[in-house]
């Protein structure tokens, strides 16, 4: 198709689509965003579903966010010292020669 271009850069005479329509470019904005498949909801539920148990069914939503966030993403590990976590490895009276 001549004139037209990858995306929505331009459309109808040169004018450029977000211009012409800018809520329906944010709406396929949007929707181009929103993932497929419905794996990642269902994972999340069923992390949800270990963490949030019969006993710890007072949890706050701050700290349910937090917990399935390290359920799901893993601790993050930028704060995290190794050298100390060698340090204190490294301490524990083990029975292994290394």
């Amino acid at each position: 198709m001549a004139g037209f271009h990858t995306g929505f850069s331009v459309w109808g005479g040169g004018r450029i689509f977000s211009e012409i329509f800018p809520e329906v470019y944010n709406l396929a904005k949007i929707l181009l965003a929103l993932p497929v498949g419905t794996a990642t909801v269902e994972r999340s539920f069923s992390h949800m579903k270990m963490i949030k148990t019969r006993l710890r069914n007072r949890l706050s939503d701050e700290n349910l966010t937090h917990l399935m966030r390290i359920a799901i993403e893993g601790p993050d590990l930028s704060e995290v010292n190794f050298n100390e976590i060698l340090d204190i490895f490294k301490e524990k009276n083990r029975h292994i020669r290394l």
